[in-house]
């Protein structure tokens, strides 16, 4: 697919679960969440004009479950892990919002940026579980946003 004379991109999330590891002692992969967007992931992330979620939310163009695009070796492919759990952006070491530790796979990148609305409604849809409500990885997404907007405004003061 093509979008305004570029090519298409998808966000590949995998959904890992923090607290059940494998004996290596990573987080155990249970859905990959496919993501076509109008936008840039970088261009989305360096938008600081609203939280993440909400302005990846606005790019989102279709998904899948467990399955990736018919045209996705046509498409830029960008791979993020989130919290099976609760949907959060996974850290390095540990979920931020539920707190399973594990061990440093050094095979991620730190989005930080939990689930967007239209997500978490696409896999609850299809009957996916999470153990803790998303809305409080966003809500958190929210106030580190208005704090961060608010160092900002008292620097340029």
């Amino acid at each position: 697919m093509v979008l305004e004379g570029k090519q298409s991109e998808v966000i590949a999330i995998s959904l890992h679960d923090p607290v059940n590891l494998s004996q290596a002692g990573y987080p155990t992969k249970k859905a990959v969440l496919y993501v076509r967007v109008s936008r840039e992931h970088k261009e989305m992330v360096n938008d600081n004009s609203r939280p993440t979620s909400l302005v990846v939310d606005d790019a989102i163009l279709e998904m899948a479950l467990d399955a990736p695009f018919s045209d996705e070796k046509d498409c830029h492919i960008v791979s993020e892990r989130n919290c099976s759990r609760c949907g959060s952006g996974l850290g390095f070491v540990s979920c931020p919002q539920c707190g399973g530790d594990f061990q440093d796979g050094q095979s991620c990148t730190v989005w930080g940026t939990p689930l967007s609305l239209k997500m978490v409604k696409f896999l609850l849809g299809l009957g996916y579980k999470f153990i803790i409500d998303p809305a409080e990885g966003q809500e958190e997404e929210q106030r580190q946003f208005e704090e961060s907007m608010r160092l900002l405004e008292a620097k340029k003061d």
